[in-house]
């Protein structure tokens, strides 16, 4: 599966400036919705991971179709947590397994599946 695309979407619960910011909602929706919605309508990826320690977040999505659930452990849930990090750990049994990796971020809710399958294009033609 080494030629697969990897939709990564980091969204711990906590924040210092706006608390549960990946969760407020727009229009009734949470924003992090807009991401994976997004990320399931652009058809590009193999897999769509979230990660999060939002309990909230980990019960809502962990029967979604196409949506995996990566519970990050406290020690990579703290202000100073790099995703790459994040990422690392999610990665540790699976590395071979994605080629390339695609980080979508929640707090960007006005990006769409065109935005995302036209940046995928953009990466490929530059590679």
């Amino acid at each position: 599966m080494k030629n697969s695309l990897l939709a990564f979407i980091p969204a711990r619960k906590g924040s210092k400036g706006l608390k549960y910011k990946n969760f407020k909602k727009i229009n009734n929706k949470p924003i992090i919705e807009y991401t994976v919605e997004s990320a399931i309508r652009s058809k590009i990826f193999n897999n769509i991971v979230i990660s999060t320690d939002h309990r909230e977040t980990i019960n809502h999505y962990k029967n979604y179709p196409n949506v995996e659930v990566h519970i990050r452990p406290k020690t990579l849930s703290q202000d100073k947590s790099l995703v790459i990090d994040v990422i690392k750990n999610y990665l540790k049994n699976k590395i071979n397994d994605y080629k390339n990796i695609m980080i979508l971020q929640p707090t960007s809710p006005l990006r769409n599946s065109k935005d995302i399958k036209d940046s995928y294009n953009i990466f490929i033609k530059n590679n």
